[in-house]
Formats: structure tokens, sequence, C-alpha cells
């Protein structure tokens, strides 16, 4: 199927051309100068910074000029993901993008239709001569998967609207008016190496097959853990065999629930026997997880010594029981709001690193939490389990959550809008994921904000999927609320 045929055809024209372009978060500066590009060739105002954010000015159709100018927000970068067999690099090639079942998806990697159908739609109303509105701003920004950087830095003094519609939520008919805010926390474990004295002793454990997700969306699905999973198999060979951990490295971005993993231990019995052990932990972890991951599997190898070291027998118990007793997955729900994880912990990447006579294993979480409190205390408590450890924990890249409003037009607005064009009510939601939204209502205390989009499923995983229809149907919203516009 041609997707460029698809309707609206000027919104998929777009988010393909965005597709071809490598944009993994860090790495935008490309498709900023596409969007540069974009502007001057319209004949449109552009602002770029020096973090490649950009900012699209257009001026009002005749007959708006005296509405108030509203601003359309996205990212521009996107998570990159692939299943482990598929040879990609994000650093160079663009998205591969298919149709299947209504959905639009990729081949084997993460789609970026978070964000880039931001990106696909503001283009198609920038470019158009016939979609009436206000006063257009277009704001893209930078980094937003990994740090929210882009959002961070920007100068929201160049902002001349009040009004800002971000399209970076995942469920066609909702308007989010809240978000959570989140923390980066990194732990270093230092643990003592010494030398494999059974060389012909090494294993290889890999897990994969798990789910995923998103780890602010997906989190209350209780989803496996490819980390925890790993360490539970490891645990479980040492109860049955004297195991010495040489390494363990699993999980690639902090946003993302890890999907597969491998570790490799010393054992001082047969491969058969590593087998049936993990064979064994299995069928119970596989039971434990048959509603969420029931393709999950483990692959035990042996391997050939090459100069590795192992952990020495107090190094392994410790890091056993570190990563045992790490929590991960929801925290808390809301009291106010049924069903809404208020706050989270994702434990979402390990990797270890020779250092001379030490290994050095970095834990990289995600907290989250639609409470400033809250995200504050599950920070100090990581860093206080990891010192119990002897470990050194930094908290970076936070961000406050985006607390709701009890007044806001735009929101009443788009929700009215939206009554009209299905004839049911909107959801006024919350999301336990982080949206700019909160960083830009922080520094302009003045903007009035909502977050929609079209439905997105898996985001953050090989699996991610849009939905053609609510993409047109989407669209066809945000058209409706610009041409119906009368907020001055």
């Amino acid at each position: 199927m041609n997707i460029e045929k698809l309707y609206p055809e000027r919104v998929f024209h777009y988010f393909l051309e965005i597709s071809k372009i490598p944009r993994g978060s860090g790495n935008e500066k490309q498709v900023s100068d596409y969007l540069v590009d974009f502007a001057k060739k319209h004949n449109l105002f552009v602002y770029q910074d020096e973090n490649n954010n950009v900012l699209i000015r257009k001026p009002a159709t005749k007959g708006y000029e005296k509405y108030k100018s509203i601003c359309i927000q996205g990212h521009m970068d996107m998570v990159c993901e692939k299943n482990k067999d598929v040879d990609f690099d994000f650093e160079k090639q663009g998205i591969n993008v298919m149709v299947k079942d209504g959905f639009l998806t990729a081949d084997g990697t993460t789609l970026g239709a978070d964000n880039g159908i931001s990106m696909g739609m503001t283009l198609a109303i920038l470019e158009s001569n016939e979609i009436k509105h206000p006063k257009l701003e277009i704001l893209i920004t930078t980094d937003e998967e990994v740090s929210m950087k882009g959002a961070e830095n920007f100068d929201v003094t160049k902002l001349e609207s009040e009004i800002l519609v971000n399209i970076d939520s995942e469920e066609y008919g909702s308007i989010y008016v809240s978000s959570a805010g989140c923390s980066r926390v990194r732990t270093f474990l230092e643990l003592e190496n010494e030398e494999i004295s059974l060389k012909d002793n090494i294993y290889e454990i890999e897990v994969k097959g798990l789910n995923g997700g998103h780890s602010g969306a997906d989190i209350h699905e209780n989803r496996a853990n490819a980390i925890k999973i790993l360490n539970e198999l490891i645990r479980r060979v040492s109860v049955m065999a004297d195991v010495r951990y040489i390494s363990i490295d699993c999980g690639s971005k902090n946003n993302t629930i890890p999907r597969e993993g491998v570790a490799y231990i010393v054992a001082d019995t047969s491969i058969e026997k590593v087998r049936e052990y993990v064979s064994l932990a299995m069928d119970s972890l596989n039971y434990q997880y048959v509603k969420t991951d029931n393709n999950m599997c483990a692959i035990v190898e042996k391997k050939e010594y090459s100069g590795q070291k192992q952990l020495t027998e107090k190094a392994t118990r410790k890091l056993l029981r570190y990563i045992e007793g790490y929590l991960t997955g929801v925290i808390r729900f809301s009291k106010e709001i049924e069903g809404l994880v208020q706050t989270s912990l994702n434990l979402g990447i390990v990797d270890t690193k020779e250092d001379g006579s030490k290994k050095i294993v970095t834990i990289n979480s995600l907290v989250r939490s639609g409470v400033t409190y809250e995200q504050q205390e599950l920070c100090k408590y990581l860093v206080n389990y990891g010192e119990k450890y002897d470990s050194k924990s930094v908290i970076d890249d936070s961000c406050n959550p985006w607390e709701y409003k009890k007044d806001s037009k735009i929101r009443d607005y788009f929700a009215r809008i939206f009554e009209e064009q299905t004839g049911k009510k909107p959801k006024i939601a919350a999301i336990h994921a982080g949206l700019e939204c909160g960083i830009f209502s922080e520094k302009n205390p003045k903007l009035d904000v909502i977050s929609i989009g079209p439905d997105i499923k898996n985001p953050h995983t090989p699996d991610e999927r849009m939905s053609i229809d609510a993409v047109k149907q989407t669209y066809e919203y945000l058209l409706k609320a610009l041409e119906e516009y009368t907020i001055d």
C-alpha cells in the first residue's frame, strides 16, 4: 500500500519525509535543519536556537487576525529501540514504515510516531493555503525522550502565544491536562574482580520475548522487567550451584521497560544442569507473568574463556541482593483519580564495565510522580538504598509535574469541539508520563495548555504502531478547532 495515498495525504507525506531522517535523542540537527528549510521555502518566520529547537510562525488567515495566537507544540526526537536480531543503525538509517491491519508500524524498530506525527500534522497545516486559522506558532523541541533539555533550555519569551496545544499524547478522545514529573537516578556499584578458575564453565544466559513498553504509560500493567528476570534466574541457579557473576547488560533506555538482556556467569556445574535450573525457574516466572508476557524465554549457552574476570563470591552476593531488592513498577496510585498511577519507578538499564581490579555496574532508573514531594523522596530512597551497598548515586534530568488548572479556556473549547464533531464528551485526563507541558507552564504560568494526539500503541518499543483512522480523526479535530477558533 502506498502510504502517501492514505488520508490525510499531506500529513502522511510529511510523516514519511521525517521518518527518512535519523532523529534519535541527541541526533536532531538534521531534522531540525529540515524544519528550518521548510519554513524558509514557504516564506515563514523561523527561529532555531542553539539547542536546535525550532519555532515557526504563520500569520492568521483573513478574518482571524483579532483572535489570540495559538502555539501547537511537539518534539522532533524519538526513542531508538530495535529487536536484537535486527541489523539497524539509528544514527544513519531512516525508519522503514509499513502498513499493517489499519496501523502504521516499523520493521523491527520503533516507529517514531512518538512524536513524528506532531511534525506531520503541523507541516501539513503550515503549507496549506486553504486551512483557516488564527496566528500560529509551531514549536518543535529536541531531546524530549531523554532529558527534556530542549524544552528546559528554550526561551519561552520567544513565544507570543498564551495558548499551547501539545500533540504528544497517545489516545484519541482524551484531552490531557496534567502529567507526571520525572528524575533520572544513576547508581554506580564498584565490585571486586578475580581471575576465573573454572574456565570451562562460563555460561551466557539470555532473556528475550518480553513485551517491555513505555515506563510511564505502561507501568501499571506490571509487565516483566528483563533485568529482574535475569537476576532472578541467576539467583535461583546460585541456590543449586556455586555461581559467580561475570557481567549483566540489559536495557537501553531508562524510559523503557527492558525487554531483553544477557548475563554471563561461572558455575561449578554442567551446562545441562544450568539449563535445567533455568528451565525450572522460567516455568514459575512464566506462570507469574502469563497475562503480560506470554512469550518470555531464556536461552543458556556455553562460552569460551577470553580473558574475562569474575566477581568475587562476596561481590556476586552483593549484586544479586541489590538487584533483587531494587523497587520497580508502580509505587503508589492516585487517591483522587481512579486507576491513575501517581508515583512509579522504572529499573531501565544495567551495564557492566571493567575497571582494573573492579567492575563498575551502573544502574539507570527513572522516577515519575504527579507529586513533587513524592518524586524527591523516591530519589532520596534510591540514594540511601545504594549507600547500603557502598555505591554512589547521581540524580539529574529532573522536571516537575504539570499540575491541573481548574480554569482553562482551551480545555473547555477543545472539549466542546470534540463533542460537536463526535457526539461524545472527551475524557479529561491526567497521564503518568512526562510531557513538556509542565516545563512550559512552569516557565510561563499564564500559558493555557492541553495535550491531544492519535492512538499510538506500545510506544518506546519495536511494537510501536499508530492508528491510521485515529490520525485522520485527530487531524480533522485539530482543523475544526482552528477553523472555529474565536478565543480573544
